[in-house]
């Protein structure tokens, strides 16, 4: 994945949940946390979503 991760955080993270490669998701999703709540839930399914959600309200930079 590279550095995929920087413009493509959402798709990166998915695919990083889907075939078990935390350390790719755990990336991706510091990135991922900087886009708006409203792009995430057009992207993402409700069960990610709700997943995200509950990390982007816990993170204390945005």
């Amino acid at each position: 994945m590279g550095e995929a991760y920087l413009e493509h955080s959402f798709e990166v993270m998915l695919y990083g949940m889907r075939h078990g490669y935390v350390d790719i998701m755990d990336k991706a999703e510091k990135k991922a946390l900087e886009v708006s709540p409203t792009l995430a839930f057009e992207c993402f399914s409700p069960q990610v979503y709700t997943a995200w959600n509950l990390d982007y309200d816990a993170d204390p930079y945005t």
